[in-house]
């Protein structure tokens, strides 16, 4: 059954407000009195929340996208109200990072993480994008989103069980436990890239983006430095291991494609 872009207002309603309280979420936890994050041995430059930024400019494409036929079913149908859980998750997750609560700060970004991919998994099993609207403003975020959540996830773990790199200074466990989170980041870029034939571009981009603010983070210890560098250059290769393949799937023909499925589903 065929559906319009009017069908389902009080659920796009619903997704506007959820959008809305993005915004007001980040800003409230600005504005409200707060101690700033606790600064770990992995924490990013500040320049790594332009990762956010873009999720949210996407974000407010998909609000706008859903009122359209080519955003009904993939948002609608698709989303439904995974969209607004996700949203108060993300909203309690960031008041309890700003004010210090780091213990179920953490617990929150686990949910959150789990959440994000449950949506990103529906989206890429049962609704694969039918437009270009689709696809930039539904697909593109969430899969931004994912990667961004296993690394936020991965940050708050270190606020919760690492030292305050501003005030104490790295033990042998400390650059261990770096060295380890960031191997697992960089393991988790490249499983992105390599998840399929065309891969996750975007998800492997956003953790090489992360180890990047890492790398130019931190000076000192010298090991947690050059490790993020080298887990930058190893997530950057994946993602361009994964555009590769994704650009010569696509100009092959179908006799040429054929022995690719035919291997893949032996």
């Amino acid at each position: 059954m065929a559906h319009t872009a009017g069908e389902r207002w009080p659920l796009k309603l619903v997704n506007v407000l959820v959008f809305v309280f993005f915004f007001s979420s980040s800003l409230y936890s600005v504005l409200t009195p707060g101690g700033a994050p606790k600064t770990t041995y992995i924490t990013p430059a500040a320049w790594g929340t332009y990762v956010w930024t873009l999720i949210d400019i996407l974000l407010l494409g998909l609000v706008v996208v859903q009122f359209t036929d080519a955003g009904y079913e993939p948002v609608i149908e698709g989303l439904g109200f995974r969209f607004a859980i996700i949203g108060v998750l993300n909203a309690v997750f960031v008041w309890l990072n700003h004010h210090n609560h780091y213990i179920v700060g953490f617990i929150f970004s686990i949910l959150l993480a789990a959440a994000v991919s449950e949506t990103y998994w529906q989206l890429k099993a049962k609704h694969q994008p039918k437009s270009g609207l689709a696809a930039i403003f539904v697909h593109l975020p969430f899969s931004l989103w994912h990667a961004y959540a296993v690394f936020t996830m991965v940050i708050a773990g270190a606020q919760v069980f690492g030292k305050d790199a501003l005030h104490q200074k790295a033990g042998l466990a400390s650059k261990i436990a770096a060295v380890v989170a960031i191997a697992f980041l960089t393991s988790t870029s490249v499983g992105y890239a390599f998840h399929s034939g065309r891969g996750d571009v975007a998800g492997a981009a956003v953790i090489a983006f992360e180890l990047l603010a890492i790398f130019t983070a931190h000076r000192h210890p010298a090991v947690i430095h050059w490790f993020a560098l080298a887990g930058f250059i190893i997530s950057t290769l994946a993602c361009l291991k994964a555009l590769f393949f994704s650009a010569r799937s696509g100009s092959l023909t179908d006799d040429e494609r054929a022995p690719l499925i035919a291997g893949q589903n032996a």
